[in-house]
């Protein structure tokens, strides 16, 4: 009984100090020890348990060098002056801002963010032409080879995959259902997938985005097939990737998909993954954002990139996600997306070639992407 009630006292001392922590009173040192474990799981839900760990020591090292005072209370000026005197990294900076934005989108924290991310931060040139000629992006012609074979079937896994290929992590996929689809009326390749994420029990934010018009003809394809056989109302409850699907499998079939458009990669077969040696998921979003940053002009624009791939990015107030997640926003969206679609790259490589009395079209129709040419006599 002793036992019982000290606990109990422990236990109600605690309730008493938590309850006592108001947005007015959360402190770097107490924000740090008690709510970076759900920033990381949130901000970083692919990332592995490895490097999420690296990056709470990090927020945790680097908000201890500040005074404990609460937060909302800290000034700029002084923060910066402190993580000088530290030699704080520009990359621990940005992390610890993205963590106060956090707090204070969830009102665990009042106040505005005093520690200020670097928000001029491009993508260089250089960076561009290193990704490019990495193989941890795929060619226009492995590119446009992959969405070809990827039409050849409508199956919940390459549902998956086409989405995994429009920058959605595996975690989103596996949560939605064909009912959080939403086809834009008018177009044919104008997809909206509805996608909410958790921050706390009370407070959430609108990862809404459309998917790569090429991803949206083949859903669209798909999800026709499947109301015309089950019916509407009973498909739109269904998940797009059954519950109980294995990662490995998923791997197993962007492997094949892969290696049969021409992709190598660091393989130590060329041309065949190795079980010891298979291609990551990882390589599909990889690929998407590279060609938002070379191909659909996002270079100078980080957080559209990061929105675009599911990521929170650094000026993540509700304000931020609501300019991206308006109809008018996910229209611009839509746009931007079309210069990376495979039907796009298509139309580039259609030309027209006049010789003597002949006039010869070379062009890559979408049906099965060989060059075909037609040459025929020029009537005067």
């Amino acid at each position: 009984e002793i036992l019982m009630a000290d606990a109990f006292d422990r236990a109600a001392r605690a309730a008493a100090d938590l309850t006592a922590m108001t947005p007015e009173r959360v402190t770097p040192q107490f924000a740090a020890e008690r709510y970076t474990n759900e920033f990381l799981r949130i901000t970083y839900p692919t990332s592995t348990p490895e490097n999420n760990q690296v990056r709470a020591n990090a927020i945790k090292k680097t908000l201890a060098f500040l005074p404990a005072i609460p937060i909302c209370k800290l000034k700029r000026k002084h923060v910066k002056a402190y993580f000088d005197e530290h030699e704080v990294t520009e990359k621990n900076r940005n992390l610890c801002s993205l963590f106060i934005d956090y707090l204070i989108n969830a009102q665990i924290v009042s106040g505005q963010n005093p520690i200020p991310a670097n928000t001029n931060q491009v993508v260089s040139e250089s960076a561009i032409k290193k990704a490019a000629f990495s193989r941890k992006t795929l060619s226009d012609a492995e590119f446009e080879k992959f969405f070809f074979l990827l039409n050849k079937s409508l199956t919940p896994i390459y549902c998956a995959i086409a989405l995994l290929a429009s920058g959605f992590s595996l975690t989103e996929i596996r949560e939605l259902r064909w009912g959080d689809l939403e086809f834009i009326k008018g177009f044919t390749d104008f997809l909206i997938l509805h996608i909410r994420r958790n921050y706390t029990a009370v407070s959430k934010h609108d990862f809404s985005r459309p998917s790569l018009p090429d991803v949206a003809l083949f859903l669209r394809k798909v999800y026709k097939a499947l109301c015309k056989e089950r019916g509407k109302d009973a498909v739109d409850q269904e998940l797009i990737l059954p519950s109980g699907t294995q990662t490995a499998v998923i791997t197993n079939e962007v492997n094949n998909l892969l290696v049969r458009a021409g992709f190598r990669g660091e393989l130590s077969t060329p041309g065949r993954p190795s079980e010891e040696e298979p291609i990551p998921l990882a390589i599909l979003r990889t690929n998407y954002q590279y060609r938002l940053i070379s191909q659909a002009g996002l270079k100078d624009d980080p957080d559209t990139v990061s929105f675009l791939s599911g990521v929170m990015f650094k000026s993540s107030t509700f304000s931020s996600y609501e300019s991206h997640t308006s109809l008018d926003a996910q229209k611009r969206l839509y746009t931007t997306l079309k210069a990376i679609s495979v039907e796009k790259q298509l139309s580039k490589k259609t030309s027209f070639v006049q010789g003597d009395d002949k006039a010869v079209y070379t062009a890559v129709p979408r049906t099965n992407h060989e060059a075909v040419k037609v040459t025929g006599d020029i009537s005067s």
